[in-house]
């Protein structure tokens, strides 16, 4: 049996409808599943970061590695609040998915879909800034190596 979940408002003769199988609700059933364990496992991930982030902060200052903690800590609070982001639009697409799976509205799987395409975009940005951030690394090191061997004095 096919369910017909395309808005009766929009649709025309002349534009096909968007019809979803129940194959495709099983498949979007299972889909909500395992993306609320992906959410509730990137909250867990989150809580621990913001946790080691805590512990390297209130590191005592007579460690001589105490600056490199600090900014270490910094780093692990900046990844944590933006990670928050994606697991955010995965764990609202999860509990839209499952009110179109219950309920079979349009406006549901809207919802859904856009809190998806929220998640993609940001992994996308993050992954984007994961290699420029890598690219810039492995630039800047070969920078540092090839200014220094340039300044060396030479040995006689």
């Amino acid at each position: 049996m096919e369910n017909d979940i395309s808005n009766p408002i929009e649709n025309t003769e002349n534009q096909p409808s968007v019809q979803l199988t129940e194959a495709a609700i099983a498949h979007m059933d299972e889909m909500r599943k395992w993306a609320l364990v992906m959410a509730i496992g990137g909250f867990v991930s989150v809580v621990m970061m913001f946790l080691t982030a805590i512990s390297l902060l209130i590191s005592p200052n007579d460690n001589p590695a105490a600056g490199f903690l600090h900014l270490m800590s910094g780093v692990y609070f900046f990844i944590a609040f933006i990670m928050i982001f994606p697991m955010y639009f995965l764990w609202k697409m999860a509990i839209h998915a499952k009110k179109t799976v219950k309920l079979r509205l349009n406006s549901e799987l809207e919802v859904t879909l856009k809190n998806l395409k929220l998640h993609y975009i940001c992994i996308g940005i993050f992954s984007l800034l994961s290699i420029i951030t890598i690219v810039a690394s492995i630039i800047a090191a070969f920078m540092s190596g090839l200014i220094t061997s340039l300044l060396q004095a030479p040995t006689v």
